[in-house]
């Protein structure tokens, strides 16, 4: 090939062939139903004689997947990792999340499948990334699959014998994100989605699982808190490492037919029993709105519309009338949306099935578009799970009045609280050290009132109910504050014969350094964030109060004058 020859077909190739970039898939994300079977996936099930075999499949893979959850919780840096914000699962090798921890954030296994999808429609053949044992991929940008920004997916293909049975991932919210504007993951002032720090499509980052060390430097490079970084990306890859070894002794005792016969049973029965016991409600349409007041740069009502229309063993969840996206951080992106709904069933309503991605698989969505909860790629969205929250308590209301008079399977509840009045922070600590993250108070939220008890005090996010919110005297080691007190204070509740869990109340007081700021990140100020049911009062608004002291009174060295309560 002459060089005009050479020349001439770079040219087509690059006009013709390859994208200037390969986007976010609107046709991925848009998958909710699971993939058809293979017929790999057929042999793997026509291999297995004994039906208790994938119980005892399942109960193994669980076993595993919950061992490596806890080492991850034990040497995360995030704050949030440690007491709750993660999650450990496998996929199919076609890319629908099959199983997923019992402990940490349920709706991870609802929103993360367009990851290894993506990988395996755009990477996997391209000569310059290509797919093989040992590879290492990353991603957190919300609009390629996912919840929000903060939250960060690590993913390795699992081989048995040079074949590619599954794939493995490690989640976990990361306090920093390297936001222009605001430390501490909540781009709060973001207007378009160029505000709202790293964004990271799936791309490999590693092989023969070493991750290559100056992506990570370039992603350190744009964060607050590199060290958090490292650390993080690190226990990640250790975590879906530790359950590549143990599958593989899995897969060398049994075989990996019952792994992957495994995963598409649970995947299928889990659809099929949600359909079954909502083929139990009765038939009709539910609804409920639910109002938020802020966007944490002015106070701004929006509406939060949902319907649920409930026919045989079909539910279809609708959100026509919810107000349109907006220029603030606050939009969410569709498969988020079906996310939350899955969350609801995993946490609220069935609670006894495997969480997988068999939930939102067995529901319908007619989903309005150009909403706050069907925002495009191009909006920003990394306060997503605000709104999220706050449709969350709109499906709870709908969801607890079509099961009412379910005879002997209904346990009426309010919502619970469902936002994240926790301390956003960032800066130079007491040791010196750049740190940018936010708290866990979060995961003290309280729960709904029962039509017959108070709810329970201090009960759990809605995201993750088997979370914690840590220690005081870590906080106090980690970070440049004292503890003033933290406590479930007496008569904080509303109006009512049963009353929904009063949550925490907290004060900290920044000590020990001059270059630290604390923020907060919440609504509810002027509508209450949780409603009422059935005649039942919501919950109390909570305004943002800021005290300013004289300047004759604050104290200087050593000591500082902010302080922060919820």
């Amino acid at each position: 090939m002459t060089t005009s020859e050479s020349t001439e077909q770079f040219f087509t190739d690059l006009l013709n062939n390859q994208p200037v970039m390969y986007g976010p898939d609107p046709d991925i994300n848009a998958e909710y139903r699971l993939r058809p079977r293979t017929d790999r996936e057929d042999e793997a099930l026509a291999a297995i004689t004994d039906p208790a075999d994938l119980a005892v499949g399942l109960s193994r893979v669980e076993a595993v997947l919950q061992s490596s959850i806890e080492m991850m919780q034990q040497i995360s840096a995030s704050a949030a990792a440690k007491w709750g914000d993660l999650i450990v699962g496998i996929y199919t090798k076609e890319g629908d999340f099959a199983v997923a921890t019992s402990s940490g954030v349920n709706m991870f296994s609802a929103t993360t499948s367009s990851v290894p999808k993506f990988i395996a429609r755009y990477w996997a053949d391209e000569p310059t990334v290509g797919l093989a044992e040992g590879d290492v991929f990353y991603h957190n940008d919300a609009n390629y699959g996912g919840t929000h920004n903060p939250d960060h997916t690590l993913i390795i293909p699992l081989f048995w014998k040079g074949e590619h049975v599954a794939w493995i991932g490690a989640i976990i919210h990361e306090g920093e994100n390297g936001a222009a504007i605001d430390q501490g993951g909540f781009s709060v002032r973001a207007t378009t989605k160029y505000g709202e720090g790293i964004r990271i499509p799936p791309m490999k980052i590693g092989e023969n699982y070493i991750v290559r060390r100056d992506v990570v430097n370039l992603f350190q490079n744009q964060v607050r808190d590199p060290m958090l970084w490292l650390t993080d990306v690190r226990s990640k890859l250790a975590s879906a490492r530790a359950v590549e070894r143990r599958l593989h002794d899995f897969m060398a005792e049994r075989s990996p037919e019952l792994l992957i016969a495994t995963m598409r049973s649970v995947l299928e029965t889990t659809e099929t029993e949600v359909r079954r016991r909502i083929a139990a409600w009765p038939d009709g349409v539910y609804r409920a709105t639910h109002f938020a007041d802020n966007t944490l740069m002015e106070e701004r009502l929006f509406k939060l519309s949902v319907e649920m229309d409930k026919r045989g063993d079909k539910l279809t969840i609708r959100t026509k009338g919810s107000s349109p996206s907006i220029d603030r951080a606050l939009n969410a992106q569709a498969h988020f949306t079906r996310a939350i709904v899955g969350n609801l069933f995993m946490n609220f309503l069935y609670g006894d099935l495997p969480r997988t991605a068999g939930f939102i698989a067995a529901l319908d969505y007619d989903l309005e578009p150009g909403s706050i909860v069907t925002a495009n790629s191009e909006q920003p969205s990394s306060l997503s799970l605000l709104t999220m929250f706050s449709l969350s308590s709109a499906l709870h209301q709908a969801a607890t009045k079509a099961m009412f008079a379910v005879p002997d399977v209904a346990k009426p509840m309010a919502p619970w609280y469902p936002q994240v009045p926790t301390l956003q922070y960032g800066g130079l600590t007491q040791h010196m050290q750049m740190y940018a993250n936010v708290s866990t108070e979060m995961n003290a939220a309280g729960g709904g009132a029962l039509h017959d008890r108070d709810g329970e005090h201090a009960a759990g996010p809605i995201f993750a109910p088997v979370s914690d919110w840590g220690e005081m005297e870590g906080r106090e080691a980690e970070l440049p504050l004292l503890g003033l007190w933290r406590r479930i204070p007496a008569d904080n509740h509303g109006f009512g014969k049963f009353r929904g869990g009063a949550s925490v109340e907290w004060a900290y007081m920044l000590y020990g350094s001059q270059m630290f700021g604390f923020g907060i990140t919440s609504m509810g100020g002027r509508f209450p964030v949780t409603g009422g049911m059935f005649g039942g009062y919501g919950g109390s608004c909570t305004p943002l109060i800021r005290i300013s002291l004289p300047a004759a009174w604050r104290p200087c060295g050593s000591g500082c004058s902010t302080a922060a309560r919820a």
